[in-house]
């Protein structure tokens, strides 16, 4: 407006009589006005507009910037916890006679026994191959071998009839010892034993000792007896290779007949219950020595 006002003074400075000069004065008024005008109304407007634009270019929340929730970790279920597993672990060395076998167990039944089962081929089984039983609670045997043969032998658990788990293999060569096989003696001898079945036990003794028990009439055991002797001592059914056994099947039988079978010499006699496949219940052992 400063101007304008300058501007029009200095108008008045000049001549204005001529009527051309006037009306150029006028229009010239009229749009200095429209134009200041209609700019400070431009220039208001552009402050609105750069004012929304200002404010539309403030960033807006997106959905990546509201907080987000935890995720939820689940708890992976536990494992279960295997079966145990059941195993024998056998060992095996030769000696001056044969060859001593040894084992351990890991969660194994026992209380039907072991067999022990041998073969010059590997993976020897029971039935089938050479075996001998032995109870439950002993964890080693002694073989009598002395042909200097290599065998396979293992333990199984012996399940009545047939076997459950089997050992590894123990492969070991047997000594070589060359003896004359001696001559079986025509001698023979007869053994007593009574029972007191009572207690379920059974004793063996002499005929004197046992005479006057020998009329009793007594049930057990059912199966009858199993007579064992050798020249090895605790001589068991299933025998082992230096035993021999005669079986009596009623259960009233007191007496039995040994012979010597190994040559002369001492004989270590026992009688057992028989069960049909083993032995449960054992005599005490006595000595015979046979001519």
């Amino acid at each position: 407006m400063k101007k304008i006002k300058e501007f029009i003074a200095n108008l008045k400075k000049i001549n204005l009589t001529t009527p051309l000069v006037g009306v150029i004065i006028g229009l010239v008024l009229v749009i200095g006005y429209l134009l200041n005008y209609y700019g400070i109304i431009n220039v208001a407007g552009l402050k609105q507009q750069n004012k929304q634009e200002t404010k539309s270019e403030e960033p807006a929340t997106t959905e990546s910037e509201q907080p987000k929730e935890e995720p939820k970790v689940e708890t992976p279920a536990p494992t279960p916890t295997p079966a145990p597993v059941a195993s024998i672990s056998l060992a095996g060395s030769a000696y001056a006679t044969g060859v001593k076998l040894s084992w351990s167990t890991a969660n194994v039944d026992t209380s039907k026994g072991f067999k022990v089962v041998k073969s010059t081929s590997m993976n020897p089984v029971y039935p089938g191959s050479s075996a001998v039983y032995v109870n439950g609670s002993t964890k080693s045997y002694a073989w009598q071998i002395k042909d200097g043969k290599t065998y396979y032998f293992r333990v199984c658990q012996y399940t009545g009839g047939a076997c459950g788990v089997y050992s590894n293999n123990a492969k070991v060569t047997a000594p070589y010892v060359a003896t004359e096989t001696p001559k079986e003696s025509n001698s023979q001898a007869k053994v007593y034993w009574n029972v007191d079945e009572a207690n379920k036990k059974i004793y063996m003794g002499t005929e004197y000792t046992l005479a006057m028990m020998m009329q009793e009439t007594i049930a057990w055991p059912s199966n009858g007896f199993k007579l064992v002797w050798s020249k090895s001592t605790s001589p068991t059914y299933p025998t082992r290779g230096t035993d021999r056994y005669n079986y009596y099947s009623s259960p009233s039988q007191r007496y039995g007949l040994i012979n010597a079978f190994d040559g002369a010499g001492t004989y270590y006699v026992r009688v057992c219950e028989y069960l049909g496949g083993a032995c449960g219940v054992y005599s005490n052992q006595i000595t015979v020595t046979l001519p």
